[in-house]
């Protein structure tokens, strides 16, 4: 319950990649991890006000953490156990040979959990204004689940991103950009791959991602506008958009 901040969310995420082990030092298996927040919707001020629940994209690179926060093992599988039910009694046939009762499925706790978050004074405001005779507790929590991707969209190249862009940008500051999104590892190319043609209507950039990814459908998903800072400090800073380019085969 509440809407949580961009920077309440990045101080759980920062704190749940750097745990330390029992020596006081960071844990190789749970190492840094580069990761991205968009909250849909967040500069709609009127619509904040209105609800007490909603919903961010967080992009995580360390597929270990990513498991983890699933409520899986680092491998991926499942925190499961199986457990004699004391509910069910020993049963036998007709001949009396013992039965073999099912165990009982129990699911794990988490590995790691984002940890919660102290409600601001304006964000208890808001919860008593649509909530007035309940107690507004002192913390809000997270809920975590996987983001659903589709692979295919019809009529679009789907690991290529295109935007019109600016003369100061470049395809160096783009590669800079993009390459935190790229999950391609040990390939011949380098991705992404980074193009600039000349259009009538300015500059088109072409960002290109690896194919047997789906990192050019996540960083659609997660990022509706990106933002370029002009390195020598000449140009204010700028927000563009990207989309998937028409699909020409």
């Amino acid at each position: 319950m509440g809407i949580a901040t961009e920077s309440q969310l990045k101080a759980s995420l920062i704190k749940i990649t750097q745990p330390l082990d029992k020596s006081g030092r960071p844990s190789s298996v749970h190492k840094r991890c580069n990761f991205c927040i968009s909250i849909p919707g967040s500069s709609n001020k009127a619509n904040q006000k209105q609800n007490t629940s909603g919903y961010a994209y967080v992009w995580i690179s360390n597929r270990n953490i990513f498991n983890n926060l699933l409520g899986l093992n680092i491998d991926g599988t499942e925190r499961v156990v199986y457990e004699n039910d004391k509910s069910v009694h020993l049963l036998k046939d007709e001949d009396g040979i013992e039965c073999i009762v099912p165990k009982k499925r129990a699911i794990l706790d988490p590995l790691i959990k984002l940890s919660g978050f102290e409600y601001t004074p304006k964000q208890v405001n808001i919860l008593q204004q649509v909530s007035p005779k309940d107690i507004i507790p002192k913390l809000g929590y997270f809920r975590i689940s996987a983001a659903l991707i589709k692979k295919y969209i019809d009529g679009k190249s789907t690991n290529v991103l295109t935007g019109l862009i600016y003369n100061w940008i470049d395809d160096r500051m783009l590669f800079k950009f993009f390459k935190k999104f790229s999950t391609a590892r040990n390939t011949v190319k380098k991705y992404p791959l980074v193009k600039i043609l000349s259009t009538p209507q300015g500059p088109r950039a072409f960002v290109t991602f690896s194919p047997q990814t789906l990192d050019g459908q996540s960083v659609i998903l997660l990022v509706k506008s990106f933002k370029f800072s002009d390195p020598t400090g000449l140009y204010n800073d700028v927000y563009l958009r990207f989309d998937h380019p028409p699909n020409n085969r």
